[in-house]
């Protein structure tokens, strides 16, 4: 892992029409987290989040915004959301065993509207079965998650039958008290890429798992020493995957007891080597990545959220973040969800619960590049 030379920021001014974006727009009233967004090739939105009842979907798929509870269990969280290529939805979530008592109804599912009407299936049984991504292959599943006392699961129905196997060892993953926030995606080639963080244990960094098959690889990204960067704990991970296989990935490093969020960082692997950046900002971040590997991020920092992406200027890439919401919120609401259409234009979905302050979006927003 290699820090990357001295950035150089371009600050946007305040967002308003003139500055090529459109919103806040108001989705929904319910204030999620953990969203998780999907483009269709009609430009129709698919959104997925968990609130304190259950998992939400959120779609324009209809002609116009419609918020449905899909689940009304307390213990459904962390949503992932894959579209197959004839555009039928999925949603995989894990159910908390605290939360249900005893683990009776524990596991990793999914939800599908591919027969028509939304169905619900218990992909395992597991109470320390934690934290899923999705990813969808020629309508095949590709699914992964922490269990207990093991590690990285994977999980696949490729060959026509479901095949599990445990592709990196963490006994103590499913138990650290920082959510280990996987992300799986394909190449081309059919290779499975898997990010995510250590949490707690030790060494406190990011993972990067990579193969197929009886073969995988995993690389330690980040071990909570960043160069010349206080040492810490590297969290909240989000990955994507650029058209050559090259990871790009986004997540928070702490310092100081009590984690008291230093800031985001960004890294990849493009130029051959593992290279980061500091971002900014304190927390929460994702991003979405071209086909060439022009990075999109959004994260929130204490005036709210913030957009960032690289530009071509003076003869050189650098980065430029533009301030999307300004009004102080720092309870804005866990991972914003940022994705492209087919023009290439940022679509960002977050939560903000509210701050009082009139006129302000509060629910489910939405920010879109004109």
């Amino acid at each position: 892992m290699v820090a990357a030379g001295a950035l150089t920021l371009i600050l946007a001014g305040p967002v308003s029409a003139f500055d090529g974006w459109a919103g806040p727009t108001r989705l929904s009233g319910s204030a999620g987290s953990l969203y998780s967004m999907a483009i269709d090739t009609a430009g129709r939105h698919h959104i997925a989040y968990e609130d304190q009842h259950g998992i939400h979907y959120l779609s324009n798929r209809s002609g116009t915004w419609v918020d449905r509870h899909l689940t009304t269990h307390p213990g459904d969280v962390r949503p992932s959301l894959a579209l197959d290529g004839a555009g039928h939805v999925y949603i995989a979530f894990d159910r908390n065993a605290e939360i249900t008592g005893g683990g009776k109804s524990s596991g990793i599912y999914y939800l599908t509207d591919r027969s028509g009407e939304w169905r619900l299936v218990r992909r395992t049984t597991g109470a320390g079965d934690v934290a899923p991504s999705l990813a969808i292959r020629d309508g095949k599943l590709h699914l992964v998650f922490a269990r207990d006392s093991s590690g990285i699961i994977y999980q696949t129905n490729a060959s026509g039958s479901w095949t599990s196997r445990r592709i990196s060892y963490e006994p103590r993953l499913a138990h650290s008290f920082i959510d280990p926030r996987l992300t799986v995606r394909l190449d081309a080639a059919g290779t499975v890429h898997v990010v995510y963080s250590g949490g707690d244990t030790s060494p406190p960094g990011i993972r990067y798992v990579r193969g197929s098959g009886s073969t995988w690889t995993r690389t330690m990204l980040t071990d909570g020493t960043l160069g010349s960067y206080p040492d810490g704990v590297d969290y909240r991970a989000r990955m994507a995957l650029d058209g050559d296989g090259k990871i790009h990935v986004v997540w928070i490093h702490d310092v100081g007891s009590g984690l008291s969020r230093m800031g985001v960082f960004y890294g990849t692997n493009r130029s051959g080597t593992f290279r980061y950046t500091f971002l900014g900002g304190d927390g929460f971040p994702n991003l979405t990545v071209t086909k060439s590997g022009r990075p999109h991020v959004v994260f929130s920092d204490d005036a709210g959220i913030v957009y960032g992406t690289r530009v071509y200027v003076d003869g050189k890439w650098q980065w430029r973040f533009t301030p999307l919401y300004t009004i102080p919120d720092p309870d804005w609401g866990h991972s914003a969800a940022i994705r492209l259409d087919a023009y290439g234009k940022p679509r960002i979905v977050y939560s903000s619960p509210g701050s009082g302050v009139k006129g302000e979006c509060t629910g489910t927003c939405y920010f879109r590049k004109l």
